[in-house]
């Protein structure tokens, strides 16, 4: 069979036969002749080069210049395939505390063919047992508010002090859990929707990255960024106020000697080490604030991107945050697993978020090493 060199990719199909069983060819202008995949929702064969500008261009778009499309070159063989599944392949959202990633995480979990979960920390440690020992004592405890929160949820259909406990228990009794039963676990208790997982915990380290990976190999991963400056005042302002209320301890401990940009550039770097490692189609990177400013043409790409269904219908439910089971505060004992500012007010305003320039420029000579490293990072990620 005949198979074209350039392929289209301004339309991925989804929901169609199990594997890609013919090809057909469509023109977009009359130059040029394009070869379009026909994709099952878990089998597909997708190229991307990192850069969510330029993976936007790719799409048919009532934004300017995204009308004319772009033409990659494939190779001869899919670049990146995977076994079929009765759910979605999961979608990992990675990100530096203060970014956007709860927000985003409730509205890209609110597609038909989702659930966006809280903060599970499921890849924290090698087993439940070590995590539940790690989230032990005080305030460390609520921690464990996420994995509760979406047992209680899926085993009872209620998040109450009553089915948080009956989560509890069922967890206990499982502590010899290794992070891979605890992520098959979920994703049998979530079919036929597909995970959206969020914890920050998992952008700490490599290694908790590869254990990503290892349990959920089809998995796409959405790196939302936000200005570094921004990140860092906001996390000062988080900092301030949780000492005010005398809850500032656990966040001084988790810092230690490292300062905010220094906490910024390691989250960061590790992030984009581990996504140089992926195959191409398998992440992203999107600025939070570009998002937000124009969510309902980047929720459209992004079930595009994950063979999702991108209809009217399934786009205007992307816009409703607060429809996700989880975007309240909890009961008591589990009272958290996303940000608490977004818990108190789960909506998407709509209003743009400005992105302003970088204060200081990588050449200024007064700047330290890190505040250097710290402008080169933001500059890397699109921030000028």
């Amino acid at each position: 069979m005949f198979k074209p060199k350039y392929v289209n990719c301004c339309e991925a199909l989804s929901g169609m036969r199990d594997r890609i069983n013919s090809w057909r060819f469509v023109c977009q202008h009359q130059d040029f002749i394009a070869q379009m995949l026909l994709i099952r929702r878990n089998s597909i064969w997708r190229q991307h080069h990192g850069d969510a500008s330029l993976w936007r261009l790719l799409f048919k778009s009532p934004l300017g210049p995204r009308q004319v499309g772009l033409w990659i070159s494939l190779p001869a063989e899919p670049v990146w395939s995977f076994p079929l599944s009765d759910s979605p392949q999961p979608i990992v959202i990675l990100g530096t505390g203060r970014s956007f990633t709860s927000v985003i995480n409730c509205m890209i979990g609110n597609h038909p063919e989702m659930i966006g979960l809280p903060e599970t920390n499921l890849f924290r440690d090698a087993t439940l047992g070590a995590l539940f020992q790690r989230f032990e004592k005080g305030a460390n405890r609520q921690r464990r508010g996420g994995l509760l929160r979406t047992i209680a949820h899926f085993h009872d259909g209620a998040q109450t002090e009553e089915t948080i406990t009956k989560a509890s228990r069922f967890l206990e009794a499982h502590l010899d859990w290794t992070y891979r039963d605890i992520a098959d676990y979920l994703v049998k208790i979530t079919a036929p929707r597909g995970i959206v997982e969020k914890s920050i915990s998992t952008c700490r380290e490599p290694e908790t990255l590869a254990r990503v990976r290892e349990c959920w190999p089809n998995a796409l991963f959405l790196h939302i960024t936000r200005h570094p400056e921004a990140i860092v005042k906001s996390m000062h302002s988080r900092i301030a106020g949780a000492i005010e209320n005398g809850k500032g301890r656990r966040l001084q401990r988790m810092l230690g000697d490292h300062t905010l940009d220094e906490y910024y550039i390691g989250y960061s770097t590790t992030i984009l080490e581990f996504m140089a490692t992926l195959p191409a189609g398998a992440s992203m990177n999107l600025r939070g604030e570009d998002y937000l400013t124009d969510a309902r043409s980047y929720n459209r790409d992004i079930c595009t991107w994950a063979g999702l269904r991108n209809d009217d219908e399934a786009v205007e439910a992307m816009m409703h945050p607060e429809n996700n089971p989880f975007a309240h505060v909890g009961p008591e004992s589990a009272k958290g697993g996303m940000s608490s500012t977004f818990l108190k007010s789960p909506f998407y305003s709509g209003e743009p978020v400005p992105v302003n320039p970088m204060s200081f420029q990588a050449d200024d000579p007064d700047l330290t090493d890190v505040q250097r490293s710290t402008v080169l990072l933001g500059n890397r990620l699109g921030y000028a």
